[in-house]
């Protein structure tokens, strides 16, 4: 009799764990579809961050063109607007950066890989030129450090974009060879 019971309990016990194991593995996966960025969110973001820092990099140098000189920071600060523009353009019409890739990779045209290719790097690039353009400033410790910060972020947030881009670009045409050379996969199979 106590036999039974126990069984039953057992029993019992081994559906609650069930229960509980399933009802776990939906609150993960529930969890996890909603913590997921797509991919044109996480390039959104990363271009609102970048025209963020550039905007913070033009203030700082606007305001060190009284120490510094006009003449000095103007190569910088339009090389500056310029990347703002791009990079604002870029985040505002949503561009897909995969795209562009893909059209590098897979063109024949020089001048269309060099445009694509120009489109994709550009935020990158044009942050690495104001960085290496700009007069070193030490007009204060606020001023210098903002500088330094905004810098730094423009060129960091340039360079992460511009890398995932070319990951994503490069790993969806990996895919596209990949089922145009197999047969198999035209048809869903494995």
């Amino acid at each position: 009799m106590s036999s039974d019971i126990g069984n039953k309990l057992n029993g019992i016990s081994n559906d609650l764990k069930d229960q509980a194991d399933k009802t776990q593995q939906k609150l993960q996966n529930l969890f996890n579809q909603n913590k997921q960025l797509s991919n044109a969110e996480i390039v959104q973001h990363l271009r609102l961050g970048q025209v963020i820092a550039n905007f913070l990099l033009a203030f700082v140098l606007l305001s060190a063109s009284d120490r510094l000189g006009l003449l000095s920071i103007l190569p910088p600060f339009i090389l500056n607007a310029l990347n703002i523009f791009l990079t604002g353009k870029r985040w505002y019409h949503q561009v897909d950066g995969r795209y562009d890739v893909q059209t590098m990779v897979n063109s024949r045209d020089f001048g269309e890989k060099a445009k694509h290719g120009l489109v994709v790097f550009a935020g990158l690039l044009l942050a690495l030129l104001v960085h290496f353009m700009s007069p070193k400033t030490s007009s204060g410790f606020v001023m210098s450090g903002l500088f330094s910060l905004a810098d730094f972020l423009a060129i960091l947030l340039g360079g992460i974009c511009t890398g995932y881009e070319v990951f994503e670009g490069l790993k969806i045409e990996k895919n596209r060879r990949r089922s145009s050379v197999n047969p198999a996969a035209w048809y869903g199979s494995k």
